[in-house]
C-alpha cells in the first residue's frame, strides 16, 4: 500500500473517531471517553489520551482526582459528579476546551482559583457542595447557557460580588437555597433565559439529611425579569404578594411559588394567557379571580392546602386541564360543573367541604390516578374524608407543607 493511501487512511480515521466523539451530550463508551474503572497508570501516559473527548467520572465514592487529568487537554466534557471530593481543582487552569463541567453533589468548600475554560464553558453545574464564596472566573462565564449553583451556603457578604455576575447567555439559572436576597443584574438583561429557578427546596427528601441548605428570602417578585422567561420558581422564599406587572412575561407557561403568604393572585395574574402550569399549594389562598379561567392553557393546577371557599364558574374553560389538585383547599361552594373539563384524568377534591362523588362521578379513579404521581410520605398524609366545616388549624397545615415534594428532579444538567 502506498504510503499517500496510508496517510490518506489515517486521516479518514482520525476524522471518524473526532465525528463520534464530539456529539454534544451522549456519553457513549468509546476510546474518547474515560471510565473509572480504566488502569490510571496507562492513562497517565500523555500519548493514550490524545483522543480523550469525555471523561466521565460520576459515582465512584471519589475522595481524590489524579492530576493526571490535566493532561487531556482535548476533553470538553467533565462529570465528577456524586463522589466525596472536598478538595479544589487546581490543574482545572490545564483544560482550556471544556464545554461541561458538573461538580456538583460532591463536599467542596472552595474550586480552583483558576479555570482555562472560562472562554468556552457553557455547561456548569456545582449544586449540593459547600461553598460560601465563588471564584471570579464564574462570574465571568460570558458563554454559559446552563448554571445550576443550588444547595451552596453562600455567604451573605459574597452577594455583592453575585451581583456583578456576567451571566448574559444564560438560559437555564438554577439559584435555589444560595441565601439569595436580591437577583444578579445580569439575569434581568439575560435575553435567552428560559428558565430560573430561586425556591427553596429543603423540604425535598431527596437532599442529604446531613447537608444544611441556606434559605433564599426574596420577599417580594424580583423586578424586571426578561420577557423570554418560560419557568419561574419562587417556592418557599417568604413571598407577601402576588403583585407583578405580568404583562412583561408573555412567555411564562410554568409559575411555581408553593409555601408563600399570597392570600390572593394579582388582578392582572390572568394575562399569563400562555400558562401551562401553576402551584399555588400552601399560600394560605382564600380567593381566586372570576376569571381564572382565561388562563385557557393550563393543563395542570395545585391548589391544595389553601382557604378558599369557592371554585368560580370560569373553571369550567379548562379545555385542556388534566390535573387538578384541590385537597384541603378549604372549598364551601364548587360554583363550576367540572364533569364539563373533557381531559381531566387527575383529580383530588377530599377534605373539602363539598363531597368529591357529586362534583365527579368518576372521583375516585382520577383521585387514584393524582395520587399515584405523588411521593409515597405525601400520600400517606392524605384521607378520604370531607372536611368538617371548623377552621383548618395551622398544625395540619405546617404538616403538610412538609410533605409537598416536586415529582421531578428539574435542575440537573442532562448530558
Amino acid at each position: 500500500m502506498s504510503a499517500s493511501k496510508i496517510s490518506k487512511q489515517k486521516e479518514t480515521c482520525s476524522v471518524k473517531v473526532e465525528e463520534a466523539c464530539v456529539k454534544p451530550m451522549a456519553m457513549s463508551r468509546r476510546p474518547s471517553k474515560l471510565n473509572c474503572e480504566e488502569g490510571t497508570q496507562e492513562l497517565s501516559r500523555a500519548d493514550s489520551g490524545q483522543w480523550i473527548l469525555k471523561i466521565d467520572w460520576s459515582y465512584k465514592s471519589l475522595s481524590s482526582v489524579p492530576e493526571f487529568l490535566q493532561n487531556y487537554q482535548l476533553c470538553t466534557i467533565l462529570n465528577l459528579s456524586g463522589n466525596n471530593l472536598d478538595g479544589g481543582i487546581d490543574w482545572l487552569i490545564h483544560l482550556k476546551r471544556l464545554e461541561l463541567l458538573d461538580l456538583s453533589r460532591n463536599k467542596f468548600s472552595k474550586i480552583a482559583d483558576a479555570c482555562g475554560s472560562v472562554s468556552t464553558l457553557k455547561y456548569l453545574d456545582l449544586s449540593y457542595n459547600l461553598l460560601s464564596e465563588l471564584p471570579e472566573w464564574i462570574l465571568l462565564l460570558q458563554k454559559v447557557k446552563k448554571l445550576n449553583l443550588s444547595c451552596n451556603p453562600l455567604e451573605k457578604s459574597f452577594h455583592i460580588h453575585l451581583k456583578k455576575a456576567k451571566w448574559k447567555n444564560v438560559e437555564i439559572c438554577n439559584l435555589e437555597n444560595v441565601n439569595l436576597v436580591s437577583i444578579p443584574d445580569c439575569l434581568q438583561s439575560a435575553y435567552s433565559l428560559k428558565e430560573l429557578y430561586l425556591g427553596n427546596v429543603n423540604n425535598n427528601k431527596y437532599f442529604h439529611k446531613s447537608m444544611f441548605y441556606q434559605n433564599n428570602a426574596l420577599w417580594r417578585i424580583p423586578e424586571l425579569l426578561p420577557s423570554s422567561l418560560s419557568i419561574l420558581d419562587l417556592s418557599y422564599v417568604h413571598l407577601s404578594n402576588f403583585e407583578y406587572d405580568w404583562k412583561q412575561l408573555p412567555n411564562l407557561k410554568e409559575l411555581r411559588v408553593r409555601g408563600n403568604d399570597l392570600f390572593w393572585p394579582s388582578d392582572d395574574f390572568t394575562i399569563l394567557t400562555k400558562l401551562e402550569m401553576c402551584d399555588f399549594s400552601c399560600c394560605k389562598m382564600f380567593l381566586l379571580p372570576k376569571d381564572f379561567g382565561c388562563l385557557k392553557n393550563l393543563c395542570f393546577i395545585n391548589l391544595s392546602f389553601n382557604k378558599l371557599t369557592v371554585l368560580p364558574q370560569s373553571f369550567e374553560q379548562f379545555q385542556n386541564l388534566y390535573h387538578l389538585d384541590l385537597y384541603h383547599a378549604g372549598l364551601e361552594t364548587i360554583e363550576c360543573n367540572l364533569t364539563q373539563l373533557p381531559r381531566l384524568v387527575e383529580c383530588d377534591l377530599w377534605m373539602n367541604l363539598v363531597d368529591p362523588s357529586e362534583c365527579l362521578p368518576n372521583h375516585s379513579d382520577l383521585c387514584s390516578y393524582l395520587r399515584g404521581r405523588l411521593f409515597p410520605d405525601e400520600r400517606e398524609i392524605r384521607l378520604d374524608e370531607r372536611n368538617s366545616p371548623s377552621v383548618v388549624s395551622e398544625d395540619v397545615e405546617k404538616s403538610s407543607e412538609g410533605k409537598i415534594h416536586c415529582r421531578k428532579n428539574k435542575h440537573h444538567i442532562n448530558y
